[in-house]
């Protein structure tokens, strides 16, 4: 386990209706308010993507509070740690 003063990230899949939904405005907004970087984007097959770079904590709390607004869209989340993309800089909306 990492510990939650380690720089860590983490690669979430989302499955339900996470689609035309606001997920990805919402996933934007929330991180503004703390120190991840990442994006999130939608997938072809009707998932949403979302990779998270900073602090273990700062990621757990971030996706705390996205859980909080968008639970109920939520049927299933797949994650993984890989490691941190080399130009990952701020939190952005990917749209490919």
């Amino acid at each position: 386990m990492d510990e939650p003063s380690s720089l860590s990230c983490l690669r979430c899949i989302y499955h339900g209706r996470v689609q035309g939904v606001g997920f990805r405005a919402t996933t934007a907004s929330i991180a503004v308010r703390y120190a991840v970087e990442g994006y999130v984007r939608n997938r072809s097959d009707g998932t949403v993507e979302l990779l998270v770079v900073g602090l273990l904590t700062d990621i757990n709390e971030f996706r705390g509070e996205l859980h909080r607004r968008m639970g109920g869209k939520i049927v299933r989340i797949d994650e993984e740690t890989v490691a941190p993309p080399p130009d990952c800089t701020g939190f952005q909306i990917r749209y490919s």
